[in-house]
């Protein structure tokens, strides 16, 4: 049976641009997070003291989103206020989401990854440079510089 090279091109391509958009939006809903803790940190800075803003700061910057709500949740000013209680909903929800496009990137990389480790699909995949799909993980500074370099806009 010949080797249909374009069959195999379009079905990485496909493929990538699953994958791809999947990254688009796991990168939107990072993006959504960062900004609903940036509010919650600048809601809580007029009545935090100094360490304990500086140790929400460590818990954003490590990504420990269970250690900020425990953070915040020490503050009693914010109790009472219903911005800050709308916000809580909004990282709930935000988080929820998060973890759905993660399982769901993931499994769109999953399916590219396994697509291009085939034969004779790596030789093409190789020559062509489409570059494996990271998976996501924890850290995601490591995570974006890696899907950046497979889904070049």
């Amino acid at each position: 049976m010949p080797i249909n090279i374009i069959d195999i091109y379009n079905r990485l391509q496909t493929l990538r641009q699953e994958a791809g958009e999947s990254y688009a939006n796991l990168r939107a809903c990072l993006n959504t997070r960062e900004q609903i803790t940036a509010q919650l940190l600048s809601d809580a800075a007029p009545h935090a003291s100094s360490e304990h803003l500086h140790n929400m700061r460590a818990a954003l910057r490590q990504g420990n989103i269970v250690q900020l709500r425990a953070l915040l949740q020490a503050v009693p000013e914010l109790h009472t206020s219903a911005s800050h209680q709308q916000l809580m909903r909004q990282l709930d929800a935000a988080e929820h989401d998060l973890r759905h496009r993660q399982e769901g990137y993931n499994n769109r990389a999953r399916q590219y990854n396994a697509c291009r480790s085939t034969f004779p699909t790596i030789v093409l995949a190789w020559v062509l440079f489409f570059a494996p799909a990271p998976y996501f993980q924890s850290d995601e500074t490591v995570f974006a510089a890696k899907a950046s370099k497979c889904f070049k806009s």
